[in-house]
């Protein structure tokens, strides 16, 4: 919802619309499915094959999760050999896609290249536009949002964000929050979360809770709309807005997984141009840094903030992480994560419990 407010107030897009005019793609032309009744029916595909074939993704959702009861609902024993067939098919489609995702930017720079060259340097100018309206937007998110969330929890932003800068780098250096996943398990939990919690929220918010993803998303569809001039009415974006809820569960699977998701989405649509993603693809390297810091924020923050509501957060062992000044000690073992010590913290030593037990392992 931030992002299509944003792209709404913003108009990003607007200033290509005087060099796409008249060059609306015939598959732009297909209206959408009108009205909840009509959306509805539309997600149950006429058959099993129809659906990849015109490359619904919704309908291909709703037969995947379909798949997935029926396969549930088979004994453990008989199900193990289609869980490994499944599981060599995703390999191998993900080895393509990964493939594709090589290969893409010479695509990308004939599709860059031939709007600059035809259209003058508007598509540029917009392009640019984009880019910084999404950073702005991000950096509104993290501070607006995230700290309003953090200060509901009593958690200082500005401390959690200086405890995880090292994971963030990391992420801002490789545009991939995984990178950094096996590093936030030991922060998190050092911090005072308990493991089951940490282990639990953390892997999932990677599939379900993508806020960068969803910015993006959202930012880059009324991109599209603006800049081919496209009328998206209150009733498309709030449809659009389902749309995207849904099939933006595990685009950070992979790298590069985001801008898949979303190639399919506006396919998905029927009123988007799909020509608008391979422009949008020239400067997706640059947006895809901010996309994986702010999902990798998120999940970081939302992990401690569960763990408050569970009561499975230690704050004394967080207060000596967010304030090294004034437990130098600690200070120094987060020191020794950052020069690369995946060990859990043993704090027996530095700041003994009254019942012998580390603080940060007494949940």
């Amino acid at each position: 919802m931030v992002g299509l407010f944003a792209g709404n107030v913003l108009q990003i897009g607007k200033g290509m619309s005087a060099v796409t005019v008249g060059a609306l793609p015939a598959t732009a032309a297909k209206a959408a499915p009108q009205g909840f009744t009509e959306f509805i029916m539309h997600l149950v595909p006429d058959n099993f094959i129809g659906a990849f074939v015109k490359g619904e993704l919704l309908q291909v959702v709703v037969l995947a999760v379909m798949v997935g009861i029926g396969i549930l609902a088979i004994p453990a024993r008989r199900r193990v050999r289609i869980t490994e067939g499944l599981d060599l098919i995703s390999e191998v489609l993900f080895s393509f896609i990964n493939l594709v995702m090589k290969l893409a930017p010479l695509g990308t720079l004939g599709a860059v290249a031939y709007s600059v060259g035809s259209n003058g340097t508007e598509v540029l100018i917009a392009l640019a536009q984009l880019v910084f309206s999404f950073y702005a937007v991000v950096v509104l998110f993290i501070v607006v949002v995230m700290g309003i969330i953090a200060k509901l929890a009593r958690i200082s932003l500005w401390r959690f964000l200086r405890y995880i800068k090292d994971e963030v780098f990391i992420v801002l250096g490789t545009a991939s929050s995984e990178s950094a996943l096996p590093r936030l398990l030991i922060k998190l939990e050092r911090l005072g979360c308990a493991k089951q919690t940490v282990g639990l929220v953390l892997p999932t918010g990677y599939a379900f809770n993508l806020d960068g993803t969803s910015l993006f998303m959202s930012m880059g569809a009324m991109f599209i709309a603006h800049a081919y001039g496209v009328p998206i009415t209150l009733e498309h974006q709030i449809g659009l807005l389902l749309l995207m809820l849904l099939t933006s569960k595990g685009a950070a699977t992979v790298s590069g997984g985001s801008f898949v998701v979303f190639a399919a989405t506006v396919t998905s649509t029927g009123i988007l141009p799909v020509e608008g993603v391979a422009i949008i693809f020239g400067v997706y390297r640059f947006m895809s840094m901010a996309i994986a810091t702010c999902n990798t924020i998120g999940n970081s923050l939302a992990t401690v903030v569960i763990a408050k509501w569970s009561r499975t957060f230690d704050a004394s062992v967080a207060q000596r992480h967010l304030y090294p000044e004034r437990f130098p000690e600690t200070a120094r073992a987060d020191e020794s994560l950052g020069d690369g010590n995946l060990l859990p913290e043993d704090t027996s030593d530095a700041n003994p419990h009254p019942t012998g037990i580390p603080m940060n392992r007494a949940g």
